[in-house]
């Protein structure tokens, strides 16, 4: 039985082990980024409660599928979830004591690592990004995902990164959601979550050196 179903907040152990639960950062962008870090394999949606953009996101997931919320220590999380539940007419789950119980446990965690030089990748341009990403992500799923004929992990990298690379006036915060999408699909496929936050701190260095360069 999915330790999720037991109640409306979940711990954070009890979270590392849900891999096809999905996970929103309710925090706002600067915190999300800062020095607690994020959860490898969330997705970032904000801090404010804004349905005609949550909506696009909340199609792709399954009625069936839990989605629990985070923010810092748990007490913001807990009032979005009961407002999103109230306009949206569909469990939310929080995750009690948020950032700050999840770093407690000693969880693996994105965003707070040290890198050597040596582990960022070098990408001339963003046009290298889709190798990049197929060179962490890729090897990795072929080893996990057993329905290759109806999933293909190079199409997948290259929807996901194709429509962010190739649109004019590229942000970097639009490359950073571009790789939590991908680190999402990565979780869901039994990535360990220690390979999936050090994946995502190399790609995201990687994106910050080239855009900023």
């Amino acid at each position: 039985m999915s330790t999720i179903e037991t109640g409306k907040n979940i711990s954070p152990v009890g979270l590392s082990n849900e891999v096809q639960t999905a996970i929103w950062d309710v925090r706002s962008w600067d915190e999300r980024r800062g020095d607690i870090g994020f959860i490898p394999g969330s997705r970032w949606v904000g801090s404010e409660v804004d349905l005609a953009a949550l909506l696009p996101l909340l199609s792709t997931i399954d009625p069936s599928q839990a989605i629990v919320l985070v923010c810092l220590s748990g007490r913001r999380s807990a009032e979005m979830r009961d407002t999103l539940e109230a306009a949206c007419g569909r469990t939310f789950h929080n995750l009690e004591g948020g950032m700050l119980s999840w770093r407690a446990e000693e969880l693996p965690t994105s965003g707070i690592a040290l890198l050597e030089q040596t582990d960022i990748p070098k990408i001339e341009s963003l046009e290298d990004f889709p190798k990049l990403v197929r060179s962490c992500f890729v090897a990795e799923w072929a080893m996990v995902v057993e329905d290759t004929d109806n999933f293909d992990p190079v199409e997948a990298v290259q929807e996901i990164i194709g429509d962010v690379i190739n649109t004019q006036d590229v942000s970097l915060e639009a490359v950073f959601d571009a790789i939590d999408r991908l680190a999402e699909l990565a979780r869901r496929f039994g990535h360990p979550l220690d390979h999936i936050a050090f994946n995502i701190d190399r790609m995201n260095a990687a994106a910050k050196a080239c855009l900023n360069a």
